[in-house]
């Protein structure tokens, strides 16, 4: 069994800020259906880090 390695779109620590989100999602009285979709979202499209500006 290989085991699969992150692609270039990879950002370390990702999945722990989705799972953040989720939680955080169902605190605040969302459905576990609903909190899975913001978390699904972030993953989509992860924020970019500090700007260098």
């Amino acid at each position: 069994m290989e085991l699969e390695r992150p692609g270039p779109h990879h950002v370390e620590g990702t999945h722990s800020v989705a799972v953040a989100i989720a939680v955080a999602a169902l605190k605040d009285g969302c459905s576990l259906l609903e909190a899975a979709a913001v978390a699904d979202e972030y993953l989509a499209d992860p924020a970019p880090g500090p700007s260098s500006s």
